[in-house]
């Protein structure tokens, strides 16, 4: 066999046989790494989330859901006691089943956020884009052979109200 123009035998060229352990001592050092695009620009963007949130006096301003209700212009959630008792409902629930998978709140919010973004680009006011997030999960629900009855379906709205109550969509009251 040839190697870099020389005849190669059983001795040469890293070649290696051994009756139990291969310990290897190379006299090149190993090369430096040099880091991919992508592991540039996730580096890049941790250091200024990591520096932005150093500087930035974190929004604990307390405010109602009503008080938010109000500032982004939503009707959907009249009448608001409904919501805040399937709040309360909704909220038990995601308590019990975060104890079978602790990613579940955050999970759910995930979607539901996406679904949001989503929703920014197709419709225009506060309550369609609610009505939206509503179909978008009663679709996916039916896709899913879910069998919801219609007192089911109607608890998706507790789940988005839900997360609009963690302050995971629109925006918060202005000062």
């Amino acid at each position: 066999m040839m190697y870099n123009r020389q005849q190669q035998g059983i001795e040469g060229n890293h070649n290696q046989q051994a009756g139990r352990d291969i310990v290897n001592h190379y006299d090149r050092p190993l090369e430096p790494h040099i880091p991919s695009a992508i592991e540039k620009v996730l580096s890049g963007i941790y250091r200024i989330a990591v520096d932005q949130s150093q500087f930035s006096p974190p929004d604990n301003k307390t405010y109602s859901i009503e008080e938010k209700i109000d500032s982004n212009r939503i009707t959907y959630f009249e009448p608001y006691d409904q919501y805040q008792e399937g709040y309360d409902l909704i909220r038990a629930q995601i308590i019990t089943l975060s104890t079978i998978d602790p990613s579940c709140e955050k999970s759910i919010i995930g979607h539901v956020c996406s679904l949001y973004r989503e929703a920014l680009r197709k419709v225009e006011t506060p309550d369609e884009i609610i009505g939206y997030i509503h179909s978008q999960l009663i679709n996916a629900l039916d896709a899913d052979n879910a069998k919801l009855t219609l007192e089911e379906k109607g608890t998706v709205d507790f789940v988005v109200f839900y997360v609009f109550a963690e302050c995971k969509i629109f925006k918060k009251p202005s000062a």
